[in-house]
């Protein structure tokens, strides 16, 4: 079921559709495009005695099905994959060209986004291991972007339910196997950590977090491309009126292909300021050499509390990868730290190790195993042990 404000936040993108297209007399001609992809794990998860499996959504790169339409006012036009996708996400792809500059254009194009993630109710599942993405809710799709942006020479601005400034820069990371290890922990993140006599006291994403944005409620500005770099602020608003439902947020954000030496990198630096909780900074960046296919990508975020007595809260995490089979196979493995999470005295450390292959081209199998080591003020929990057997298709 999608809830009231996401059948409304639906509702704008279909009106925002239609209002283009309504404009076509004045200007280009209307350009659609829809898209997606399926990205289905099985999991298998065991917390101390405890174990269990379920069928699930990948929370990292969710199941959806993206409408854009845009029109442009001129002569110039925007590339399908630069619409609407001004996030870290892209990385990989903007690496791939070894242009000096990249902009919006000449001309002035208005486009709109929306993009839904195709969930199914989780009932059934285990309850010692809830999904992440709404086992235990009544949702069964969920709205992730809902959007109307205006692109030109002097940058772009963007307003909706869309990505926040700093959103999906953490986990930039241009190895082919950022399906199977990646700084990102949602998919675990319900797993209940137990202590050492078996109980049960909190969940696993209490201990371990990587310092990402959000995508809700935003009003963000991206400035020109100049030699593969763009800078974002944006404001969001999650709407709840609780210490956080607010954030101004920034980033800086590169991508480049130096050719000739066979290396490509992406990477880039972001502050963010959540209302009434502090300030956060940190930086991430992805190093490719083609020619060997091994990589390494890291990432460092602080977040510095108002709070009294809250100790700063920090996220580490390194990853090596090896592709080979041109760039088609890709092994990795990573090591991350979590300090003082989301309490004082909130410490892990996890290790991850996957393997990810493209069949054809829209088409990729992975497979990887993933264990989390916690800590409470020095005492020590039990292990989380997770794999993830995994398919994702593009359309």
């Amino acid at each position: 079921m999608i809830t009231n404000n996401s059948k409304l936040a639906v509702v704008a993108g279909v009106f925002a559709c239609g209002f283009l297209m309504l404009t076509a007399q004045v200007a280009e001609a209307v350009e659609f495009s829809i898209g997606g992809q399926v990205n289905r794990v099985v999991r298998f998860a065991e917390s101390g005695d405890e174990d269990g499996e379920n069928h699930q959504d990948g929370a990292e790169a969710a199941s959806r099905i993206t409408f854009k339409a845009w029109q442009t006012f001129g002569d110039d036009q925007l590339d399908d994959d630069v619409i609407g996708d001004a996030s870290a996400e892209s990385a990989r792809s903007s690496a791939e060209s070894s242009a000096e500059s990249i902009g919006w254009g000449n001309t002035l194009t208005l486009w709109t986004i929306l993009e839904i993630s195709l969930l199914e109710d989780q009932d059934g599942v285990d309850e010692d291991f809830p999904d992440i993405n709404g086992a235990n809710s009544d949702e069964d799709a969920q709205l992730r972007r809902a959007a109307l942006g205006i692109a030109g020479k002097l940058g772009q601005f963007i307003a909706g339910r869309y990505d926040s400034a700093s959103y999906g820069l953490v986990r930039t990371d241009l190895s082919a196997s950022g399906l199977a290890v990646n700084n990102d922990h949602r998919n675990n993140a319900g797993i209940f950590v137990r202590d050492m006599g078996g109980f049960t006291f909190d969940r696993l994403g209490e201990w371990v977090g990587n310092g990402d944005g959000r995508r809700v409620n935003t009003v963000r500005y991206d400035t020109p491309r100049w030699r593969g770099c763009f800078a974002s602020i944006a404001h969001s608003d999650d709407g709840d009126d609780s210490d956080g439902d607010e954030m101004s947020d920034a980033a800086l954000r590169c991508s480049k292909n130096y050719e000739d030496a066979g290396v490509k990198v992406a990477g880039g630096l972001q502050w963010q300021n959540w209302d009434g909780e502090g300030d956060s900074f940190g930086g991430t960046a992805s190093i490719l050499h083609t020619g060997t296919g091994l990589s390494f990508t890291g990432s460092y975020n602080t977040m510095d509390f108002d709070a009294t007595g809250r100790d700063d809260a920090d996220n580490f995490y390194a990853k090596l990868g090896y592709d080979f089979n041109e760039g088609r196979t890709g092994i990795g493995a990573a090591y991350g730290e979590s300090t003082d999470h989301n309490f004082n005295g909130a410490d892990a450390e996890h290790f991850e190790f996957g393997v990810q292959h493209n069949v054809v081209g829209l088409l990729d199998l992975y497979t990887s195993y993933m264990m989390y080591e916690t800590d409470d003020n020095g005492t020590d929990n039990e292990d989380v042990d997770v794999i993830i057997v995994g398919a994702r298709l593009k359309f």
